[in-house]
């Protein structure tokens, strides 16, 4: 029987990104890449209000947010109002 990935694994797993893209895994590495600056504050937004992991950029543009989570979420998580 395989046991589960632990969370942190999961974000490490996350560190090497394909060519163009680059992963972020604190916001401390947001707040220090010159070549966002134009997003890090949406992304500190999302990063505070969401409790984020890392965020995905493209071309220096953020296209995915990642959350992790011990389990599944709800509907209610899920939706946004």
């Amino acid at each position: 029987m395989k046991t589960a990935a632990k969370i942190s694994d999961l974000t490490k797993a996350h560190g090497v990104a394909p060519p163009g893209m680059i992963f972020y895994d604190t916001l401390q590495s947001v707040r220090k890449d010159i070549n966002l600056l134009g997003y890090v504050s949406v992304i500190e937004r999302a990063w505070v209000e969401l409790k984020l992991n890392g965020v995905l950029c493209l071309d220096c543009r953020p296209v995915l947010y990642f959350k992790e989570h011990g389990r599944p979420l709800s509907l209610k998580d899920r939706v946004v109002s």
